[in-house]
Formats: structure tokens, C-alpha cells, sequence
């Protein structure tokens, strides 16, 4: 008789920041960041929805508003800036991240890869040490991504190519089948507090690559949840000319 299958105390949502191309570079933004929010099941059950909802309704008539961070820091609201920070500074969460710096990857000839791939791989390498350090070796992990219509099946083909050791950039951590990733794609019109978190901790990690003098509010409000204090860059330096 098969085991039954056991689930781990964890859920990850994943979301980005940035442009997945090496062609056409944001020279103001050269960056794609790519955000695990990591959530113990129990605490997001009891302690982060219910955060959220409860900001929600102190901004809006319902806690049906999906709060998206583009529009939040178009809005000019300082309060709801304000609170928002103070929520996600309190909410149980880790956060695991790597920002890719495009205009270094394109001046690396050398390299390969677009960086939406390197940015998965690096990730998935922290998640899986962090999760066997929690102790969910042989448990199956639910991992979220933002629904973003033909970019599922990247992810989703980039996903199981690492977990299967045939990912197009070589990995020398060999610890990837020791637990089960189920991936799932969900729209943001289905208003999921994970994805929301996630993407409002994206942009600001990339933005404290690009200008790490500056500490702005949002990303101090989400800083010691970050593990290893900081996310993975790459390439951390740029190519000596």
C-alpha cells in the first residue's frame, strides 16, 4: 500500500519586478527580481489573511480590493503607504529572493540564459536549503505563481527542468528531489493575500539593488525577513571592461 502523501507547514507565492529580456534594457531599471514569499500554513490562516483584510477594510467599502503595488505608490496615499508597511513589517512571512541584474548578465558574453531562469534557479536553491533546514524533507510544497497567461508554461517547464536536473543552466545542488513542488497559477482577480504580499515585496528589493544608499520606507518595513539578510544578486559585480 502507497503512503499517504504528507504537506508540508509551508506555502510559497512567488511574484516579479523587472523585464525577462536582455534585448531592450530599462536602463533606469535594469533589473527582473523574482520574490518566494514563504508562509507557515497556520499563520497565514490566522494571522496574515486576517491582517490584510482588516487594512482593507479600513482603506475601501469591502475587503474585495486586491492591493497591487503599482497602483498603491501611483495613489499618493502616505497613510495607506504607511500602514501597509507596518502590516507587512508584523505578518509572519520569509521572504527569499534573487534580483538579477540584466545590464551585467547581457556584458557577460559568456553567459547563457534568460533571467527569468537564473533568477528561478537561485531561488529554488535557497527555498529547498531553508526548507530542509525547517525539517520538510519528503513532504509536498504548494508553490504559487501570479497567473501571467504564456509565461505559465516557462515557469512551470523551468520549474520541473530543475527539479529534474535537465534545467538549461547547471546546478550543482543536488538536493532538489528531496521534497515534492506541486506549482499552481492563479489570476490576481482571485484577490489571493499570498500574491499580494508577494508582489508588493518584489519591487522594492530590486529598487534597494539598484540604490542601496537610499532606504526607502517600503523596503525597510520588509528587510529582516529576507533570509541570509539580503537577496541573491547576480552577477554581483560588472564585467571589468
Amino acid at each position: 500500500m502507497a503512503m499517504a502523501e504528507t504537506f508540508s507547514d509551508y506555502i510559497v507565492y512567488v511574484d516579479e519586478s523587472g523585464t525577462n529580456s536582455l534585448r531592450n534594457i530599462n536602463h533606469n531599471y535594469p533589473v527582473f527580481c523574482l520574490a518566494f514569499c514563504v508562509f507557515e500554513r497556520q499563520k497565514y490562516s490566522d494571522e496574515v489573511i486576517p491582517a490584510l483584510r482588516t487594512l482593507k477594510l479600513r482603506h475601501w467599502d469591502n475587503d474585495k480590493a486586491i492591493l497591487h503595488g503599482q497602483e498603491i505608490r501611483r495613489s499618493g496615499s502616505h497613510k495607506l503607504k504607511a500602514e501597509l508597511g507596518e502590516v507587512l513589517n508584523q505578518i509572519p512571512f520569509s521572504i527569499i529572493a534573487s534580483v538579477i541584474r540584466n545590464d551585467r548578465l547581457k556584458a557577460r558574453k559568456e553567459q547563457s540564459g534568460k533571467p527569468d531562469e537564473w533568477a528561478l534557479l537561485f531561488c529554488m536553491e535557497r527555498l529547498v536549503r531553508w526548507l530542509l533546514q525547517k525539517g520538510e524533507a519528503d513532504k509536498t510544497i504548494d508553490i504559487v505563481f501570479e497567473s501571467r497567461g504564456k509565461d505559465d508554461d516557462r515557469f512551470e517547464l523551468g520549474l520541473y527542468r530543475i527539479l529534474n536536473g535537465t534545467h538549461a543552466i547547471p546546478s550543482s545542488y543536488a538536493s532538489f528531489r528531496s521534497m515534492r513542488f506541486i506549482p499552481s497559477f492563479v489570476p490576481k482577480a482571485d484577490n489571493e493575500i499570498g500574491l499580494q504580499v508577494a508582489d508588493l515585496v518584489a519591487r522594492p528589493i530590486a529598487s534597494h539593488e539598484l540604490n542601496s544608499e537610499e532606504d526607502k520606507p517600503d523596503y525597510s518595513a520588509i528587510k529582516d525577513k529576507l533570509i541570509q539578510d539580503s537577496p541573491k544578486v547576480f552577477p554581483a559585480e560588472a564585467t571589468t571592461p
